[in-house]
């Protein structure tokens, strides 16, 4: 199949792909994150008060997003000419636009309702924030997307949810030496930390992209847990 081909049929399988979506998981996430960082941002804080808020919202946002890769359908569509990473890469594209969408939109509130003590606008580590909110994303996506093809197509949002909050909560926790969230740009911890979640990001890709290739693909092991078995005739 030629790329325009390709092309085609993505345009084609988009609108059904955009209608089961959940979509609407990414929606609720985000206004759980607003509201979050609006109980801290409405009493005129400094910025450095809006980095825990920011990042709360930011997992929980990833933990919504990692729903948008279930497909109901998965078992239903498996034969299709539409093979898997098209379908998948078509899910990540459109739960990209939403939670790049309601990011943005935290992060432009937090920034503009942030003020310094003589009540001018005070700058966020929004580089910094936006880079640990995109490899929590894609950790959960990565997550999702094994577990569905691990166990039960449609289920890996279920799993990842509340994998990424158990994750964020254990990086929280984490020693002086290997700690994930520091404090500001300000910590001596902040350029180290950063430098792991690029670790974190590409990992999560890589994983994400292997757990989308096509069935036939995966291996020998993965052939042999999707492969139904049969009791032996007598």
């Amino acid at each position: 199949m030629t790329l325009h081909q390709r092309a085609g049929v993505a345009r084609t399988v988009l609108g059904p792909t955009a209608r089961t979506s959940q979509l609407w998981t990414i929606v609720a996430a985000g206004a759980v994150g607003l509201l979050t960082v609006w109980l801290t941002a409405r009493r005129g804080v400094p910025a450095p008060d809006l980095v825990l808020p920011l990042r709360i919202a930011g997992v929980a946002l990833a933990a919504g997003a990692a729903f948008v890769l279930d497909d109901a359908a998965a078992v239903t569509v498996a034969s299709a000419p539409t093979g898997l990473p098209v379908r998948r890469a078509l899910r990540v594209a459109l739960a990209l636009t939403g939670v790049a969408a309601v990011w943005s939109g935290l992060v432009a509130y937090a920034a503009v309702a942030a003020v310094d003590p003589s009540g001018g606008p005070f700058g966020l580590p929004v580089a910094g924030l936006t880079l640990e909110f995109v490899a929590t994303v894609t950790v959960a996506w990565a997550i999702a997307a094994t577990v569905a093809a691990t166990v039960e197509a449609g289920s890996g949002g279920v799993a990842a949810g509340p994998a990424v909050l158990a994750l964020a909560a254990v990086a929280a926790l984490a020693p002086a030496r290997w700690v994930m969230y520091p404090a500001g740009p300000l910590d001596p911890a902040w350029t180290d930390a950063h430098r792991r979640w690029v670790g974190v990001l590409v990992v999560g890709l890589l994983v994400l992209v292997r757990a989308s290739r096509d069935p036939a693909k995966r291996g020998p092991l993965t052939s042999l847990r999707a492969t139904p078995r049969f009791p032996a005739s007598p």
